[in-house]
């Protein structure tokens, strides 16, 4: 994972709320040349310069949680929340709500367009992105937020 900061008044997208943003390959690029420690100064000047303009370009996408109108799924959804330090898998959850993998599976890509692991993965992520502030992935999958003392630790 590649991680850029930019100053708060530098102002890249018209949001003032968490969002998706689409990446190309040339963003992508940009991003994971930017990240490189041994950069020199004036290269990581243009380079995030022209990361600038592309992403103040981007397509970007509210980042929010798809809540479930299938009762079925609905269930299932609150299974997971309920403690998501328990990794549930889909099989445990089809067995809980009376379904099959399959249906389980088919459910979640025509209810939220993504996978039960996708959707798990972004609820468990959901809060701490709408929070201001950096977090990291930490042992296990886990997020944190970095301690303030950069000598203390997580």
């Amino acid at each position: 994972m590649h991680t850029l900061g930019f100053a708060a008044h530098d102002v890249l997208l018209r949001s003032r709320t968490p969002v998706v943003v689409a990446v190309d390959a040339l963003v992508r690029e940009l991003i994971i040349a930017c990240s490189e420690r041994s950069l020199p100064e004036q290269e990581a000047r243009r380079l995030r310069a022209v990361l600038r303009d592309r992403l103040r370009r981007a397509l970007a996408e509210p980042l929010t949680l798809p809540t479930p109108t299938n009762s079925l799924l609905r269930q299932a959804c609150s299974l997971v929340t309920d403690d998501l330090r328990k990794p549930r898998t889909a099989a445990w959850l089809a067995r809980r709500i009376g379904v099959s993998e399959r249906t389980l599976a088919r459910l979640f890509r025509t209810e939220f367009g993504m996978t039960y692991p996708q959707w798990r993965t972004s609820v468990r992520v959901f809060p701490w992105a709408r929070h201001r502030g950096t977090y990291r992935i930490g042992p296990g999958g886990w997020i944190h937020k970095p301690p303030d003392d950069p000598n203390e630790t997580a």
